[in-house]
């Protein structure tokens, strides 16, 4: 009986256990907290969604579990990643707690922005040291976490250390489009000079005197297409001559001279060679001596003041022929020979002057051309303003030249090119004009470059500089373009040349300080 009891008594405490069994055991569904099982199975009044067990009419997704984290934020350069939790809700929490967040970018070697990228989009940039024309806007490279001096590649595909580029723009960042900074060839030790181009450079041909030198005489010194000095002046001859010249023959220049006494010319070579061909003795020089050089060479001058005459020389160096070309049947076309010029070749004399009314003329200024070779005039009419540069050539089958003009009596001035001297039906055409000053322009000169347009130089009187024109032949027609070297470049009595094909021309102009060179770009 004794072990009956106990077992007597278990059953209401049973049963008491068996009621209350839900009580202590209900747990609440947490919508995102259950994975599907295996083939999707999830609880009964739940189903499988997205790989998470759901309550019917559930439209959030769900992103994560709830309390269970991720990294989060960027992993690159100076950036940590930090971390971020799952909400009850099975959301990410926008924060992201312990994350490294971009900074600005330096020069240190370091991924500051947290891109991907070490030293890029910089706040620390340093400019290059040129910072003018095409080099504007250029910095310094970042190189290894610190600013690398600057190279030419930085500086970007227009740059040119030595300008060379006739393009519109400042390529050797100077400040100055399409010229380079002036070289001083030459201080007040001189008198005369001119300048002639070759393939090589360009050679100045100048004279001293002894009062501003202790070496009188004629000169030639050589310079580079960069207008840099080669060796030493040449002397050509002893003494100051009244008139000086040159042209060139292949890479020869050829000078010429003259003074009371001779009309003579040399040929100097590349080598310093000097060759001093047969001189014209008592050749009456009076004044404007111009050269003329290909088959033979020729020179003109004012052997009095009503004779224009011609001097020939073979390439040997011997003396050909001298004519007086105004002369006729014994008598003068002309009463005086106001000027007198040759073409670059040699084979056409341009010379004025007013009519001899013995020679059938009517009283007029006369303009004659003059054919070396023939030794015929070639053309002759009524003008009232010399076509008179210090340059006639023959370009595009046409006898061309280009002058500073002031009409006679009226306030005209200008620069004018005349397309063909031979044609009468041609007249002059103005580069640069003036109807209100007669003193706008000035002294010019002129050249062809390499592609065989004429380059012309003058001076701008009312604005105190230099200007420069070209002339391009386009089938019939005749182009011009201007511009204006900038006031620092010098306004005094201007000189052209071309060296080869070079694109920029040299151009020289005299002060009362000397001669100032520089290379130019025609407009």
């Amino acid at each position: 009986m004794t072990g009956g009891a106990p077992r007597r008594a278990s059953w209401p405490l049973a049963a008491a256990l068996a009621a209350h069994a839900c009580t202590f055991y209900a747990p609440t569904f947490s919508d995102c907290a259950i994975r599907c099982g295996e083939g999707g199975a999830c609880p009964s009044e739940t189903a499988c969604v997205d790989g998470f067990c759901r309550a019917p009419g559930a439209t959030r997704s769900c992103e994560c579990t709830p309390g269970s984290t991720r990294a989060c934020g960027s992993a690159k350069g100076e950036c940590a990643t930090g971390r971020q939790s799952c909400s009850p809700r099975g959301q990410w929490e926008s924060a992201c707690l312990g994350e490294g967040h971009p900074s600005d970018e330096f020069c240190d070697g370091k991924d500051n922005d947290c891109d991907g990228v070490v030293d890029d989009h910089l706040i620390d940039d340093v400019p290059c040291p040129l910072g003018v024309g095409v080099c504007a806007g250029h910095h310094r490279p970042c190189v290894d976490g610190g600013h690398a001096a600057c190279t030419a590649e930085d500086y970007g595909q227009s740059y040119e250390p030595l300008e060379e580029a006739c393009d519109g723009l400042d390529n050797d960042c100077d400040g100055l489009v399409d010229v380079t900074p002036s070289v001083r060839w030459l201080d007040t030790h001189f008198n005369r000079f001119a300048v002639v181009g070759t393939d090589a450079g360009f050679s100045l041909v100048f004279t001293r005197d002894l009062v501003s030198s202790a070496q009188e005489g004629l000169f030639v010194q050589r310079y580079d297409r960069r207008l840099g000095a080669l060796g030493a002046p040449v002397e050509v001859r002893a003494g100051l001559p009244a008139k000086i010249a040159a042209r060139t023959l292949g890479e020869d220049v050829v000078v010429g001279w003259a003074g009371a006494d001779e009309v003579g010319v040399a040929r100097v070579a590349p080598s310093d060679a000097v060759s001093v061909w047969q001189p014209l003795r008592d050749a009456g020089f009076l004044d404007s001596l111009y050269l003329g050089a290909q088959s033979e060479v020729a020179a003109v001058y004012r052997a009095g003041p009503a004779v224009a005459r011609l001097v020939r020389w073979s390439l040997d160096g011997g003396l050909l022929a001298v004519k007086d070309l105004n002369t006729l049947d014994g008598g003068y076309k002309t009463t005086d020979v106001l000027e007198v010029n040759i073409s670059t070749d040699g084979h056409h004399v341009a010379y004025d002057g007013s009519s001899n009314p013995d020679a059938g003329l009517p009283f007029a200024f006369w303009f004659f051309i003059f054919d070396t070779q023939t030794l015929q005039t070639e053309r002759e009419y009524v003008y009232f303003g010399g076509p008179f540069g210090k340059m006639i050539v023959q370009r595009g089958g046409h006898l061309t030249t280009t002058y500073p003009y002031q009409g006679f009596g009226s306030d005209k001035s200008g620069i004018y090119f005349h397309p063909d001297l031979l044609n009468p039906a041609v007249s002059e055409i103005a580069i640069a004009s003036s109807t209100t000053d007669p003193n706008a322009y000035g002294v010019s000169d002129a050249t062809l470059d390499a592609k065989g347009d004429l380059g012309v130089v003058y001076q701008l009187r009312s604005a105190g500089q230099l200007g420069l024109a070209r002339s391009s032949k386009v089938g019939a027609q005749e182009l011009f373009a201007t511009r204006a070297l900038p006031v620092d470049a010098g306004y005094g009595l201007p000189a052209i040349a071309a060296s080869g094909d070079q694109a920029m021309l040299g151009v020289v102009d005299m002060d009362l300080s000397g001669l100032e060179a520089r290379l130019v770009c025609l407009p």
